[in-house]
C-alpha cells in the first residue's frame, strides 16, 4: 500500500497491535510503512473495525460458501453462526452423523475427500473457501491443491508437522494452521500464572497475544500507561475495565482485575508477564 500509519487517518476506537512481515513482528509505530503482503493486526470496538478495514477488502466476492474436507465437529457449527453455508465431507460416517446434528442448513456427506467426481458434483468451484483438516499432513496438502485446480477461492489447511507450514505457503495454500501451536497455546495457559486467562501462537511462536487479568499487587496496576514504561517488545492494545472494553491512550490507567489484551515477542515473556502479575 505504502502508506505510514498516521497516513491511514486510524479512528481512535481502533489500535495497530502488530505487523508482522516475512514471518517477522514489528512493533508499530505512526511512522511505519504497511507494505503488500504484510499481516496486520488490528484491535478495536467491533463496529469501528468493520467500517474502517473495508479499504483493505479485496474487491473478489464476500465469503459465503465453506466445503470442509475432514469432518470439523466444533468448526463446522461455528462457521454456520456466522452466516456462511457449510458443506462437509469425511470418510467416517459416524463423524458425519455427529456434525450434522449440530448443523442447521448445512449438509454433511460421508464421502472420499480426493474422489474429483464427488467434488465436482458438491460444488468445490463455487467454494469460496476450502478448509482441509484430515489427520494426514501430506493429503490436506495434496487436497488443497486440488482444491485449488478446481476453481475454489481460498484454501486453508490443519497440519501436524510445523516444518510442512512453510512449504505449503509456498506452493500457494493460502492459509497453514499448525495444531501443535494452536495446542500449545494451550499448554502455556496452564504453565503461566493464574491471570493468564489465554495464549495465541503467532509468527510461527515468535510472538504470542496474551489475554491478562491485572493482579492487585501488580507493577502496572494503578498506573497509566505512559508512565508504566513497557518494554518495546510488547504492546497492549485493549483493556476491558467494568465490562467496558477500549482501545487504550497513553493516558489510560490499568487497575486490578482489569483484562488486557498484549502483545509481545515470545523472548521477552519472561520480562514482561512479571508487570502484570502479583508480587
Amino acid at each position: 500500500m505504502g502508506k505510514t500509519l498516521l497516513e491511514l487517518d486510524i479512528p481512535p476506537q481502533i489500535l495497530v497491535a502488530a505487523l508482522f512481515r516475512n514471518h517477522e513482528m514489528i512493533i508499530p509505530h505512526g511512522d511505519d510503512v504497511i507494505r503488500e503482503n504484510d499481516d496486520v493486526y488490528f484491535v478495536g470496538q467491533r463496529e469501528a473495525l468493520q467500517k474502517f478495514t473495508k479499504q483493505f477488502a479485496s474487491t473478489k466476492n464476500k465469503i459465503s460458501r465453506v466445503m470442509i474436507i475432514g469432518a470439523g465437529r466444533f468448526l463446522a457449527p461455528l462457521l454456520e453462526r456466522q452466516g456462511l453455508f457449510v458443506k462437509i465431507i469425511d470418510k467416517n460416517e459416524e463423524r458425519c452423523r455427529l456434525v450434522a446434528e449440530k448443523l442447521e442448513k448445512g449438509i454433511a456427506l460421508c464421502g472420499d475427500g480426493t474422489d474429483i467426481d464427488l467434488l465436482t458434483e458438491e460444488g468445490i468451484s463455487e467454494a469460496d473457501v476450502v478448509i482441509c483438516i484430515t489427520e494426514d499432513d501430506k493429503l490436506n496438502l495434496m487436497l488443497a491443491l486440488m482444491a485449488k485446480h478446481m476453481g475454489a477461492g481460498k484454501t486453508i489447511v490443519r497440519v501436524a508437522r510445523n516444518e510442512y507450514g512453510n512449504l505449503m505457503e509456498k506452493v500457494g495454500v493460502d492459509v497453514v494452521l499448525s495444531s501443535r501451536l494452536l495446542a500449545s497455546g494451550e499448554i502455556l495457559r496452564f504453565i503461566h500464572s493464574g491471570g493468564v486467562v489465554s495464549v495465541s501462537l503467532l509468527a510461527d511462536a515468535k510472538v504470542q497475544a496474551m489475554e491478562i487479568i491485572v493482579a492487585k499487587d501488580s507493577y502496572i496496576a494503578g498506573k497509566s500507561l505512559k508512565d508504566a514504561s513497557l518494554p518495546r517488545e510488547c504492546l497492549l492494545c485493549a483493556v476491558v475495565h467494568d465490562g467496558e472494553a477500549s482501545v487504550p491512550s497513553g493516558a489510560t490507567v490499568v487497575y486490578p482485575g482489569d483484562r488486557v489484551v498484549i502483545f509481545l515477542q515470545t523472548e521477552a515473556t519472561q520480562k514482561v508477564l512479571p508487570l502484570f502479575e502479583g508480587r
